[in-house]
């Protein structure tokens, strides 16, 4: 394949950047934009570089070399570039090798072994759910196999080994938990039943590990997992449960964080949670007039959810409180404009029930103001497995290696519009949370 290779400054900041240029067909530009230029910017993403392809306008079919594939980059993210364009095309030809060895000393690879029979499952039809994970972490997955076995393959194994990619540690390992969550879905115990709680004193990024009692799974997870993610966002921290454990990625100040989070949320269930929260820099405090307090949380919590969803918060009522005419809502988050403006939207409920515009408007349904200490307990009596983003995604035999990753058929015409109610369901998921990357 044709290429330029040279050096420049940008101007922009100093930096000296690399650009390399290669010539590819209209198929592999296809495949390597994605839908929507999906795939591209997640390698764009993942590797750090810029990517552009350009059309001459000189016609010719999908094996005419027409188009221009120019990456931009440091050299270091233009290398890894290259790769991952390598790895993503070569997958339209079948089976990804690599040299397990050699792939060992990269420091923007973490490989994982998935049971074989959930290959297909956590792939998702055409490969919708890896690249709705991609989507979400900014990374590159793809099953491969070890090139030293390359003339010992007989094509079935117990195991497959997939390869996430990408140049951020934290992307990766958000990655790696979502599989492993889906594997543990399909395949109980496979990666949980060697997990043990585990609590990291490196200040910087690392993964803590906390058993959850399966009294409180179905409470901490949520409908449809919502709960979870709301500890996630709220705390900045990447937070999973895989089998009855808590898995929770970041720094030392997030892993703190979000445990704590998780231990006053499993202590609302049973009683009134009291926090000190002096020295903290994650909580908004706003006191409540009593008679106020079953209008701003809403029925069944509905309100208080709402403030949460909107403003990536977590939020319940101080058990210490002390005041006959008020009680403290404790407003937590990474953010405190987020917080800021999570106590605007209470404040605002608060003044429509006191100027009685709540009553005008319909507002107040008579809600039960016994239950406001624990407003937080909403739809998690069901059952622990709500957030089952992957369930019956398989039902069929699991498609062989080669079409797991089926990029270049996803942004085709005959995939729109049909798409798989697996793939709804893992949608309305990536669209309720924050885009990481972009």
């Amino acid at each position: 394949m044709p290429r330029d290779y040279d050096d420049r400054d940008d101007d922009r900041n100093g930096e000296r950047l690399s650009k390399d240029v290669q010539f590819i067909n209209n198929g592999e530009a296809a495949f390597l934009i994605g839908k929507q230029g999906r795939t591209k910017r997640k390698l764009m993403y993942a590797s750090g570089s810029e990517i552009e392809i350009h059309d001459p306008d000189k016609g010719g079919g999908e094996s005419s070399r027409d188009l221009t594939l120019e990456i931009r980059g440091k050299r270091e993210d233009l290398e890894r570039a290259k790769m991952y364009i390598k790895l993503v095309l070569t997958q339209r030809q079948g089976p990804v090798y690599l040299d397990f060895d050699e792939m060992a000393e990269r420091d923007d690879l973490t490989l994982l072994d998935v049971p074989a029979e959930c290959a297909g499952y956590v792939t998702g039809a055409r490969g919708v759910v890896l690249r709705a994970i991609e989507d979400e972490w900014g990374t590159i997955m793809l099953f491969v196999r070890n090139m030293a076995e390359r003339d010992l393959d007989t094509g079935s194994k117990p195991r497959e080994t997939l390869a996430i990619f990408g140049k951020d540690m934290r992307g990766r390992r958000g990655s790696e938990l979502r599989v492993m969550s889906a594997v543990e879905e399909k395949v109980e115990g496979y990666y949980s039943s060697k997990a043990t709680e585990y609590f990291s004193d490196r200040e910087g990024f690392d993964t803590d590990t906390m058993k959850i009692h399966s009294d409180d799974y179905s409470y901490a997870l949520g409908k449809r997992g919502n709960t979870r993610r709301k500890l996630a966002k709220a705390s900045g921290c990447i937070l999973e449960y895989i089998g009855g454990i808590a898995y929770m990625a970041g720094t030392k100040k997030e892993r703190r964080r979000v445990k704590d989070y998780l231990g006053w949320l499993c202590e609302q269930r049973t009683s009134r949670v009291i926090v000190d929260v002096k020295g903290r820099d994650d909580v908004t405090t706003l006191n409540v007039p009593r008679d106020c307090i079953s209008y701003i949380t809403g029925q069944k919590g509905r309100s208080l959810r709402e403030v949460e969803e909107k403003t990536d918060t977590f939020c319940f009522m101080d058990g210490d409180s002390t005041d006959r005419d008020t009680e403290r809502l404790l407003i937590f988050g990474v953010e405190e404009e987020k917080r800021d403006d999570a106590r605007r939207m209470i404040d605002d409920r608060i003044d429509d029930k006191l100027s009685g515009r709540a009553n005008q408007r319909g507002y107040d349904r008579g809600y039960d103001d016994r239950d406001y200490g624990r407003y937080d307990n909403r739809d998690r009596r069901r059952g622990g497995r709500d957030d089952d983003r992957y369930r019956s995604r398989s039902r069929s035999p699991p498609p062989s290696r080669s079409k797991y990753d089926d990029r270049y058929h996803d942004d085709s015409p005959r995939g729109r519009g049909r798409r798989s109610p697996s793939y709804d369901r893992y949608d309305d998921y990536q669209r309720r949370d924050r885009d990481h990357y972009r």
